[in-house]
Formats: C-alpha cells, sequence, structure tokens
C-alpha cells in the first residue's frame, strides 16, 4: 500500500469536505487530499 500517495474521497457537500479537511489536517497527514463529486440525474 502506497502510504505517501493521496487521499481519495468521494463527498459532494461542501461543508463536510471542510470537516475532513481539518481533520485530516489536524492529524498531521501530509498527503494531498483530492475530493471526487458525483453528479447524479434522474
Amino acid at each position: 500500500m502506497n502510504k505517501t500517495g493521496p487521499i481519495v474521497i468521494i463527498e459532494d457537500d461542501l461543508d463536510d469536505q471542510d470537516v475532513l479537511t481539518e481533520i485530516f489536517n489536524e492529524l498531521n497527514y501530509s498527503n494531498k487530499i483530492i475530493f471526487l463529486v458525483t453528479v447524479c440525474k434522474r
């Protein structure tokens, strides 16, 4: 497992993205965080 690669998170809520970013920063993760947003049209 690559522990230095980016962290990919599927999350479309901006508030949740902010919370997750803050958590990773507080845990001193230096990995790049990439958020993927899903769009589903019905």
